[in-house]
């Protein structure tokens, strides 16, 4: 009876994908890392706490393998569809148990990231700085 994940980031256009999760798959692997606001690895690659944009969990009594063919058959019956059925398709069988109690409840705010070295300070900034505060700029003399 496994639990399918889907993760929708900020940087992607599609969603990655996790299948066939226990109950303690899911909450060490997923769950408690989102609430902690650490990154997550799913489907071999690595999001970042800033980049989640949503998190979708389905519950079925089968496996991904038990589904695949179910949808494999239902795609075959639709004459209008792109792409071959894939894990993502899967992902959204069974019941939507995201919002079950305080399942997927995200824990507070990160605290705001140091700006990094290579970030060049705004022309306010680097005109106070050399002005001791106060930004001073030049004018042209009109003399002719």
């Amino acid at each position: 009876m496994p639990y399918h994940v889907r993760i929708t980031t900020k940087s992607a256009p599609y969603d990655e994908v996790g299948l066939d999760l226990t109950e303690e798959e899911l909450q060490e692997r997923i769950l408690q890392p989102y609430r902690d606001g650490n990154s997550i690895v799913i489907g071999g690659r690595t999001i970042s706490a800033d980049d989640f944009a949503r998190i979708r969990i389905n519950y079925t009594d089968e496996s991904s393998e038990q589904l695949l063919p179910l949808v494999k058959a239902e795609r075959r019956k639709n004459t209008i569809y792109s792409g071959p059925p894939g894990a993502s398709e899967v992902a959204k069988r069974g019941r939507d148990v995201t919002d079950q109690s305080s399942r997927v409840q995200r824990g507070p705010p990160l605290a705001p990231k140091p700006r990094r070295v290579s970030e060049r300070p705004s022309i306010q900034e680097r005109c106070s700085l050399c002005t001791g505060g106060t930004p001073k700029f030049a004018t042209r003399s009109s003399a002719s």
